[in-house]
């Protein structure tokens, strides 16, 4: 087996300060399927993994306007299929994979200024 990956799907993340207008200058879109009466939720998405000119895998934060939380998934592209491996890290050697991944997605969590809390969700 090899080296112990980080199971980012696994961390909170939070951005404080978080304003309508950063959201959108930050191209979050507002998410009526996750927003309820109390929380308006908004997401933003971005290729993670190319097969030639084609993405394959893309990562999602869901921000909760109102607290600054934010969850991180993988998706297969377009669709809200999640990609297994990156939820399931202790079964299989993907770790090539995954590094790719969560270098991907730190690199976009700092460029947002969103930091990891401790705790688990």
């Amino acid at each position: 087996m090899g080296e112990i990956i980080e199971n980012i799907a696994n961390n909170i993340y939070v951005k404080h300060g978080i304003t309508k207008e950063w959201l959108d200058e930050k191209g979050f879109r507002y998410n009526r399927t996750f927003s309820d009466d109390e929380d308006r939720v908004y997401t933003y998405r971005f290729p993670l993994c190319k097969n030639g000119y084609f993405v394959t895998l893309e990562c999602e934060f869901s921000c909760i306007e109102t607290t600054g939380e934010i969850r991180v998934d993988v998706y297969e592209y377009g669709t809200r299929n999640k990609y297994a491996s990156f939820y399931c890290v202790e079964y299989g050697d993907y770790s090539v994979m995954l590094n790719t991944i969560n270098k991907k997605i730190n690199s976009e969590l700092k460029k947002l200024g969103v930091k990891k809390i401790n705790g688990k969700r």
